[in-house]
């Protein structure tokens, strides 16, 4: 066993393409990279500045490096970091080149500083996340030769926060965790049957009653949410934040209303969007009767003006409503 764990380093580098001296820790691996001698030491007198017209990058690699005592300085030369824009680099793309000197990130885009400043933070000490020193780090920076690009243009994380919930603190804690690894999709599935997580003012109720499950609820017990009241929703002052805080990561939020079926939270609020008729079938001891009814002129209406608070919401491209698993039957 002791064998094993000797070898199987070595054969994951060999697998992953890797030269077996290539032992940059950053998640995802960068397109090229050179490893070179020395180091770039981190203190009180690294200057950090920036060429970029709007100073978000600056400001947000500084609130990280201040764990390593670094402070707000623009002059000096006793260790520069720079962020540097280079029109010739592809989008989303950054070279990162450090040496005892200096670290210089050069990029053409907002994304493209901000994705060289989590390969640099991936290559300190893991404390510069947390924001609170040990004591023992050694706040130095390897001297190396990045350049790096996206192999895929969408590169998402999807949370369901229908089935279980999660509140806006964990919410942003997410946006961060998807920010470090350079993931620029949020696919964020608000509605389904077991709760409806967004406020929608015209429709108060949906939140109110639709949003909640347990005892006397609008909807019962599942996913393990026990004998209590459970559930939660987000208003649309949270939703802005969010998405704010996500465009700031170059996170684009990409909203889920899950429908026509997986409706069953907004089908217990408004039981008059069902069809009329017997119920199809039951799963799980599940009431199925969880689909608008696509004859009911006044379903449309109800949608369109959903969807238009969903809209000025979220500068999303894209819109995803569910579609799946629907008991058309019904419809006949």
């Amino acid at each position: 066993m002791r064998l094993i764990k000797i070898i199987l380093p070595a054969l994951l580098m060999l697998n992953s393409g890797l030269p077996a001296a290539q032992t940059l820790s950053v998640i995802p691996v960068p397109a090229e990279v050179k490893i070179k001698k020395g180091v770039f030491k981190l203190g009180p007198e690294t200057v950090v500045r920036s060429d970029e017209r709007n100073q978000f990058n600056r400001t947000y690699l500084l609130s990280k490096l201040r764990v390593a005592g670094v402070t707000d300085k623009r002059t000096g030369n006793s260790g520069v970091i720079e962020l540097i824009t280079d029109n010739t680099i592809p989008q989303e793309g950054y070279s990162l080149i450090s040496d005892s000197l200096r670290v210089t990130i050069k990029a053409s885009s907002k994304a493209g500083f901000f994705y060289g400043i989590q390969t640099l933070l991936q290559m300190l000490p893991p404390t510069v996340y947390s924001g609170v020193a040990n004591g023992f780090e050694k706040w130095e920076v390897p001297a190396v030769e990045i350049n790096d690009y996206p192999r895929y243009g969408y590169r998402g994380m999807m949370l369901d926060v229908s089935r279980t919930f999660f509140d806006k603190a964990t919410i942003i804690n997410y946006m961060d965790w998807l920010s470090y690894h350079k993931i620029n999709k949020f696919h964020w599935h608000l509605t389904d049957d077991n709760g409806w997580r967004i406020e929608i003012k015209k429709y108060p109720l949906l939140t109110s009653r639709g949003a909640w499950r347990g005892p006397g609820e609008a909807l019962a017990p599942t996913f393990g949410s026990g004998n209590k009241r459970y559930g939660g929703f987000f208003s649309q002052k949270d939703v802005k934040e969010i998405v704010k805080y996500a465009a700031e990561r170059n996170i684009e939020i990409i909203p889920e209303i899950d429908l026509p079926g997986h409706s069953r939270a907004f089908a217990r609020v408004f039981p008059e969007i069902l069809c009329r008729g017997a119920v199809d079938s039951t799963a799980a001891g599940l009431d199925r009767r969880n689909v608008f009814c696509v004859a009911r002129e006044a379903n449309y209406k109800m949608l369109d003006n959903i969807l238009n608070e969903v809209c000025e919401l979220f500068p999303s491209e894209y819109i995803h409503l569910g579609g799946d698993e629907v008991a058309r039957s019904q419809w006949a």
